[in-house]
């Protein structure tokens, strides 16, 4: 594309085919009228390969998001199932760690009716 962008680079210019009020008829026009046949075939030439160039990258772009996509939900597919297992693996603990509470209260209370007798006895055996 040399030589159809205005020499100032104004991106608000209609004929500057990068700018945001990029005007299609007037561009078309001011190259007719400023470009013999053989420049006006290099400049669809040039506009082709630009074409096909930002269709490649384009691709190229989606390839890539894709593929992030696909990563990133196979991530998140992982991780929900780490966390399912993790949340078993806490309620069985938590489930164990009940059972060893009742299991020390139970020790404690059947250890306290011989303490006072375990105690006496070690009193008795100082003396």
């Amino acid at each position: 594309m040399n030589g159809e962008k205005i020499e100032n680079g104004n991106k608000d210019d209609p004929l500057d085919i990068s700018s945001i009020n990029f005007n299609s008829e007037a561009y078309l026009s001011n190259l007719f009228r400023k470009k013999n046949l053989d420049e006006l075939v290099q400049v669809e030439e040039d506009m082709i390969n630009n074409v096909r160039r930002l269709d490649s990258e384009m691709q190229q772009l989606v390839y890539e998001n894709y593929n992030k996509f696909l990563t990133a939900t196979s991530t998140v597919k992982k991780m929900q199932s780490d966390f399912m297992e993790m949340g078993q693996k806490m309620e069985s603990l938590s489930k164990r760690m009940s059972k060893i509470a009742t299991l020390s209260k139970d020790l404690s209370s059947a250890f306290s009716k011989h303490r006072a007798n375990v105690s006496q006895l070690s009193d008795a055996n100082k003396k």
